[in-house]
This record gives structure tokens, sequence and C-alpha cells, in this order.
């Protein structure tokens, strides 16, 4: 389909060639009323591009939605397509990503979903490098119920002991989970663990091997990490990057607006009083969860 802008460009070449601007729009079939139309810019739209465009530099992988998600934030009031259209003629698309869709399978049940705050915390790896390629582990902790990011330590090498001794941290400022669920890693089946269970801390609850998307909330937050923190920042040392991802973690906690969560950030999400408005933020999906 030919937009009016190309008519236009056509319907210019036309005329520099000689033709009459009457013959011109009926030979490409554009209006001469529209050749004459002068599109008119709001007085704030100038304003509304610059903030869109700052908000875009501040945060590169978020969308358009997303975008307009935090423009409403901020109390103005923009209409998603508005946004999307200053969107596309500032040229600041995001390329999309392929992701390649896992089948559900019934034979794997689904595990039990976090209910409440404090009720089901969940955990795994991520590994990143430093410039002088030696690896960086990064191990996440998150409410698996407000989607709150509770610690995300680095270090060259994690153990078991290691592990515990930030989910004791964790769990000193804000209680102890009822359940934790990962994989079944070596660092969470190691003997601290399953001694931390039986002294009465956190029951283990272990996905199927070759089963990630039993670890749904996660995964896909690990997917946010490493596209919105983790591709966009280069780590010189590990203290550097201990600093770097402490400050995003704050950033995901209190000022991210978080899809799945009707647009509220995980820290507003986990003041809300628990009711029913809440819970139903969180349905259990059969394919994926969202982060």
């Amino acid at each position: 389909m030919v937009s009016p802008a190309q008519k236009r460009a056509v319907v210019r070449e036309l005329v520099e060639l000689g033709r009459p601007l009457a013959i011109a729009c009926r030979r490409v079939g554009l209006a001469i009323s529209t050749w004459w139309y002068v599109p008119h810019k709001r007085p704030d739209e100038e304003e509304l591009v610059a903030r869109i465009r700052q908000l875009a530099e501040e945060n590169p992988r978020f969308g358009f939605k997303r975008i307009t998600v935090l423009l409403r934030r901020e109390g103005r009031i923009v209409n998603l397509k508005r946004v999307h259209r200053l969107w596309r003629q500032g040229g600041l698309q995001v390329p999309k990503k392929s992701r390649k869709r896992l089948k559900w399978k019934k034979d794997h049940p689904w595990p039990d979903r976090g209910k409440h705050r404090n009720h089901v915390w969940t955990i795994d790896f991520l590994f990143d490098r430093t410039v002088d390629k030696k690896p960086i582990k990064v191990l996440s902790v998150l409410d698996e119920y407000t989607r709150e990011c509770l610690a995300l330590p680095c270090t060259r090498s994690m153990n078991s002991d290691d592990v515990l001794g930030v989910l004791k941290c964790v769990a000193a400022d804000r209680g102890a989970p009822v359940y934790i669920r990962s994989d079944n890693g070596p660092e969470f089946i190691g003997k601290a663990m399953k001694k931390w269970e039986k002294d009465g801390g956190a029951k283990m609850r272990y996905c199927k091997p070759g089963s990630p998307w039993q670890n749904g909330v996660v995964e896909s937050f690990h997917d946010k990490l490493r596209d919105e923190f983790l591709q966009m920042e280069i780590f010189v040392t590990v203290a550097e990057a201990r600093v770097l991802l402490e400050q995003w973690r704050v950033q995901y906690n209190e000022f991210r607006p978080h899809s799945s969560l009707d647009d509220l950030t995980p820290a507003e999400f986990a003041a809300l009083p628990c009711g029913a408005d809440s819970a139903t933020l969180h349905q259990p999906h059969k394919g994926h969860l969202t982060c």
C-alpha cells in the first residue's frame, strides 16, 4: 500500500518534470487537497517528543508500550497510538528478537505458584564476563509472587555455602520463605542447603531436569536482565559489576513497570494489601510467564 507521503514524493517529481499539478495528482491518485494540506503540531508535541527520546535513551530496550506507561506514571495524559506515531517518526523502533516457544506438555505438572509475599522464592544462576573474558556468576533471588528481585550478588565462583549465605542474609531482612524453587544445580542440592531445610529453613522445590519453564519467573527475569542491562554494559572488574547490578536491581524493583503486575512496579505491588484485586493479577499460564 502506497502512503500519502510516498504519493507526495511522486507528484513532486512529476511537477519538477513539467507536468501540471492537477494532472500529476490525478495520475498518482492523490487528492489535491491532500497535497496542499499542512499538518499542524500540537503545542506540546515537541516537548513530548523530547521526553520520549530521553526515556528511550535511558531505557534503550523499552518499546513504545512501556514508554507510554512511564509517561502516564509521570501524570501525562497520552494516547498509545499517539506515542506509537511519534515513536515511529523518531526512528526509535527496538529490534525484535525471535524466541523459541516451547509447547506445554501435560505430563509435566505445573508447580505450585507463589500465592503471597514470601510464599515462594525462585533462584537461579546467570553468567557473564569481564573485559578480560573471565566468567562472572550472578545469583538471582526473586519473590515469585511480588516479582521483587531480592538479591543479585555476583562473583567468580559460588558454591552451596555461598548460596546459603545469601539466602540467610535476605531472610534476616524480610523473613524466610515457605518454599524455594530452583533447578537441580549442584549449588542448590548441596549439603548446606539440605541441612538448612532440615533445620527448619525453607523447603526446596526442584524442577524436573530439562524443564526450565517450570521456573519460568526467574527465566523471564534473566531474559530482561540480559537484554536491558548485561548486553548494554562492559565490566572491568567484579566489584564494578556488583555495584552496577545492585543499581539495576533497585531500578527494577522501584521504577520499572511490570506488565504482569498491571504496570505496577514490584515494590508498588508488594506494598498493596493482600486481597482479591492483587491476587487476580497472578493467574497461572499454560505456556510461559511474562516478566
